[in-house]
């Protein structure tokens, strides 16, 4: 079986996923910004380098994430 999982951040996501790269020895294997995507006009100009995807994988587990606009997201 494999295992994923998907984080949402307030913005964060990026460094993130660069520490768990550090951390953990695995690697980012996709990551998507917003003023890359087809979103980039729904988000404001500010938002436009954070990330609307990203996939991190460690052995057999995925990690994958996202940052959410702030109205939007829920701190866990």
């Amino acid at each position: 079986m494999q295992v994923s999982f998907h984080i949402v951040f307030g913005g964060q996501c990026e460094a993130a996923f660069q520490f768990y790269e550090r951390a953990l020895g695995g690697k980012i294997v996709n990551i998507l910004t917003y003023g890359n995507s087809p979103t980039t006009e729904q988000v404001p100009p500010e938002w436009r380098g954070k990330i609307v995807h990203a996939t991190f994988a460690v052995g057999e587990t995925v990690l994958a994430g996202t940052d959410v606009l702030p109205e939007k997201y829920v701190r866990p």
